[in-house]
């Protein structure tokens, strides 16, 4: 239930990011959005809030996954009825036993390996740079470096590195199909949005992880990291919610 509130505010959140006008948002984070954040107060907000990124899982090795499938309960009863099975005799029980481990193991292997993979495709969409607006200049810093309230410069053929509302845009254009599978180029906006609940309807966002495939524009950084649309998602398959078969 409180994971439920949890998700259920931060939506809001969002929502209310795309409602609200640039000046409103940037009194709130309390930047500048001319100026941009001075670079001790960037500091100081990396240090509280931690790195911009969507952290990196050490990689399972295929023994590894292949060993974790054998600590199933319902696994360790058919290993176990195996051997019975073996002692009195009972050949062919023994076989289909075997052959339904052997099928457990090498689907849970394939099913844990492939959300692996895809937690790495979605880091490898971080943006490693990213231009922002610094004590009135424009610095280049990596994307992890990057915080809540940063006023950050988006440019055909870069990435968005984190969940930002646009300011100011001229033709901008960005490819979403990190989020929304969707190839097209979606224009965007600095128009409110009163209305637009679903996130793409939100066009005057930038989420984290797409793509500016034309014009250029410029926001505001609203959520880095796992607070990120994209974040949400590399958590889900990162520790997905396992629940028990109707045979366990």
């Amino acid at each position: 239930l409180l994971t439920v509130v949890l998700q259920f505010r931060y939506s809001q959140t969002m929502l209310s990011f795309s409602a609200r006008t640039p000046e409103d948002i940037a009194s709130e984070l309390g930047t500048d959005l001319s100026q941009g954040l001075t670079t001790d107060e960037a500091a100081r907000r990396l240090r509280i809030h931690g790195p911009n990124s969507l952290g990196r899982p050490m990689r399972a090795r295929l023994s590894g996954l292949l060993v974790a499938q054998l600590k199933n309960p319902l696994v360790s009863v058919l290993l176990v009825a195996g051997v019975v099975t073996l002692a009195l005799g009972e050949l062919l029980d023994t076989i289909v036993i075997a052959i339904a481990l052997t099928i457990n193991a090498v689907i849970g292997t394939f099913q844990e390996r492939r959300a692996n993979r895809a937690f790495e495709r979605l880091t490898e969409a971080e943006e490693h740079f990213a231009t922002l607006i610094r004590d009135g200049k424009h610095v280049r810093v990596e994307a992890r470096e990057v915080v809540r309230g940063d006023v950050v410069e988006l440019a055909s053929g870069s990435a968005v590195p984190a969940d930002v509302r646009i300011v100011s845009e001229k033709n901008l254009a960005l490819n979403e199909a990190t989020l929304t599978g969707e190839w097209v180029p979606v224009a965007k906006t600095t128009e409110l949005l009163l209305y637009a609940s679903a996130l793409t309807e939100r066009s005057n966002m930038a989420w984290m992880g797409t793509f500016v495939v034309g014009g250029r524009g410029c926001g505001v950084v609203v959520a880095t990291g796992q607070r990120t649309e994209l974040g949400k998602i590399a958590s889900e398959v990162r520790a997905p919610d396992e629940r028990p078969t109707p045979l366990q």
